[in-house]
């Protein structure tokens, strides 16, 4: 999540050719040995509703982690392809003209908090805006 980011909007797939697709890489927080455990940062990153991302509250029984972070002594890192279809089952799609909101709502002392946490205090949230309806390519090549 980045701090110079003030309204934590990230535009992907934008003037990318056909079948070409943008990637993010989630890079979990890392630590030397001998770090304590109560020192180092954990979370679970979920893809939310809009609402969800609102109010930094993940209110769906079964929420979908798209990254966890629990193993602060090992480089862990998560990639997400922003295409429309995925061979992997289960695997995110993201659709031209949709946006996709992502949360952590874990907190120092609970990594599976579903309120507030790390949402609301240190603002790790971000959406991304996929890039471009079909009609809108075609508006922009005539």
């Amino acid at each position: 999540f980045r701090i110079d980011n003030t309204d934590h909007i990230i535009d992907v797939n934008k003037g990318n050719i056909p079948f070409e697709y943008d990637q993010v890489n989630i890079i979990c927080p890392t630590y030397p040995p001998g770090t304590h455990e109560e020192d180092a940062e954990k979370y679970i990153i979920y893809n939310v509703s809009k609402e969800e991302y609102d109010t930094c509250r993940i209110t769906n029984r079964n929420p979908r982690s798209v990254a966890v972070c629990d193993t602060p002594y090992k480089l862990m890192y998560f990639t997400i392809s922003f295409r429309p279809f995925t061979p992997m089952p289960g695997g995110l799609e993201f659709q031209p003209g949709q946006d996709y909101y992502f949360i952590s709502t874990s907190s120092k002392e609970d990594l599976h908090r579903r309120i507030g946490g790390r949402c609301s205090s240190n603002n790790m949230k971000v959406v991304f805006k996929v890039c471009c309806r079909p009609e809108d390519t075609q508006n922009n090549s005539k």
